[in-house]
C-alpha cells in the first residue's frame, strides 16, 4: 500500500510511455490500490475520520454526545433562526426568562432563576434567607420559628435562646447539672409559675447581698413537700429539722423523735402555749418564769433568773433578772419548816413590779418572822 503517513501516492512503476508495451502490473497495481484505499478508513488529515464506526468517529472526532455535544432534540430542532440567535446569548450575558423558555423543556420558574444575575439573587428565588449560606456545623438562628425540629435529637449539642417558650411539656435529660439558670444582670434570678398570664408563684435566687433561695406561692394555696420517705432540712452538713415518714415524728436537732416533737436543745415560747392532755379541751399552758429556794437569811440556795435579798425581819425582795411586759404575772410562795419539823408560817407577796416582788413571812402568832421558802413566777 503506497501511503506514507496521511499520504497517498501510486506506486513504482506505474508510469506507461508512449510507443512501448504495457505491462499488467502497470495496470493492475494502481487500481488493486485504489479499490484497498477506497474501502479503508480515510484519515482526518484528508478529510476522513480515520475510524470504520459512527461511535469511533464522534469519539475521533471529539463529538462524544452528552459531554461534546448534545443528542437530538425534536423541540430545540424546531427553533427558529431567531430564537436560535437569542439562546446564543448564553454564557456571554444574562438571559430572560422569555429566551430561556425557548428551550421548551425548562419551566417558566426554570426561566425566573437562571435569568439572575449572582447567586445572592438566585437565592433571593429560591426563598432563601442567610441561613442558607451559613455551615451546617456552625448554624446561627437570630429570629423565626422552628416547629418540630428536634435540636439535638441524635448527637449532643449545645443552643442558646434569648427567649425560650415551650406550649407543650419539655423534657430535660442528662447527668449532673442538667439544667441552669444564669441572670446576666446582677438582679435576681427565678424561675415563675403563670397562669392565664398572671404569676403565681416562683422559685429564685436573691442575687443581692442576702444571697437568699426562696420558695413563694403568692396565691391562698399552700406549699406542699411530699415524698414517700423522710424529709431533711438541713443548713449547712447538719439536719436542722427532720420528719420520720414512717412513724411521723418531727425532730429538731435530733435523727430519732422519740414523740411527736421532740427538740434536742434550748425551747423559746413567744406567746400563748395550749395542751390538750385527754380532758377533750385545750387549755392554755403557762411557761415558769423564774422559780428559786431561798433560806431564812435571804441567800438563793436554788433556782435561776432571780437575785434574792431579806430587807427587814421577814419580808424578802426577788429580783426578776429578766423585766416582765408588766406586773401581771402570778407568784406562787410556800414556806419550808427546818430540820424536819412543822413551822405555823405564812408567806404573802406583798408588792409586785415588772423587774421585781416582795414577800412577807409571819408566825403563827400573825408577828414577822425569818423563814425559808419556795416561789415560782408564772405567766
Amino acid at each position: 500500500m503506497p501511503r506514507s503517513g496521511d499520504t497517498y501516492s501510486l506506486p513504482a512503476g506505474y508510469l506507461a510511455v508512449d510507443g512501448q508495451t504495457a505491462s499488467a502490473s502497470q495496470h493492475n497495481d494502481p487500481l488493486e490500490d485504489l479499490e484497498q484505499e477506497q474501502n479503508a478508513a480515510r484519515p482526518i488529515a484528508v478529510g476522513g475520520t480515520g475510524s470504520t464506526s459512527p461511535s469511533a468517529a464522534r469519539t475521533a472526532l471529539g463529538l462524544e454526545i452528552g459531554s461534546d455535544v448534545l443528542a437530538y432534540n425534536a423541540e430545540i430542532d424546531a427553533l427558529t433562526d431567531d430564537e436560535l440567535g437569542q439562546i446564543q446569548n448564553i454564557g456571554t450575558t444574562t438571559i430572560s426568562a422569555s429566551q430561556w423558555g425557548y428551550l421548551g423543556a425548562a419551566t417558566a420558574f426554570a426561566g425566573t432563576l437562571l435569568d439572575d444575575a449572582n447567586a445572592g439573587a438566585a437565592r433571593t428565588t429560591l426563598g432563601l434567607g442567610t441561613i442558607a449560606t451559613q455551615s451546617a456545623g456552625n448554624v446561627d438562628i437570630g429570629g423565626g420559628e422552628i416547629d418540630g425540629t428536634p435540636i439535638g435529637a441524635n448527637s449532643a449539642s449545645t443552643g442558646a435562646f434569648t427567649t425560650l417558650s415551650a406550649s407543650g411539656a419539655t423534657t430535660i435529660t442528662g447527668s449532673g447539672e442538667v439544667a441552669t439558670l444564669v441572670n446576666s444582670s446582677a438582679g435576681n434570678v427565678y424561675m415563675g409559675f403563670d397562669r392565664d398570664g398572671a404569676r403565681e408563684a416562683y422559685v429564685g435566687f436573691n442575687n443581692g447581698s442576702s444571697s437568699d433561695f426562696t420558695i413563694i406561692n403568692e396565691t391562698t394555696g399552700y406549699v406542699r413537700v411530699r415524698t414517700q420517705g423522710d424529709v431533711f432540712i438541713q443548713s449547712g452538713n447538719s439536719t436542722t429539722i427532720f420528719c420520720d415518714g414512717s412513724t411521723q415524728h418531727v425532730g429538731i436537732n435530733t435523727l430519732t423523735p422519740a414523740a411527736e416533737l421532740e427538740v434536742n436543745g434550748d425551747t423559746i415560747l413567744d406567746g400563748d402555749f395550749s395542751v390538750d392532755a385527754g380532758y377533750g379541751s385545750a387549755a392554755a399552758a403557762f411557761a415558769t418564769r423564774a422559780w428559786g429556794k431561798v433560806n431564812a437569811t435571804g441567800s438563793l440556795t436554788e433556782g435561776g433568773g432571780v437575785t434574792s435579798t431579806r430587807i427587814t425581819t421577814g419580808r424578802y425582795q426577788i429580783g426578776l433578772n429578766t423585766t416582765m411586759p408588766d406586773a401581771n404575772y402570778s407568784v406562787i410562795v410556800q414556806t419550808f419548816g427546818a430540820g424536819g419539823t412543822r413551822t405555823p408560817t405564812e408567806a404573802q407577796v406583798v408588792t409586785q413590779t415588772n423587774s421585781n416582788f416582795q414577800v412577807d413571812i409571819v408566825d403563827g402568832g400573825g408577828s414577822a418572822a425569818n423563814n425559808g421558802f419556795f416561789f415560782q413566777v408564772v405567766r
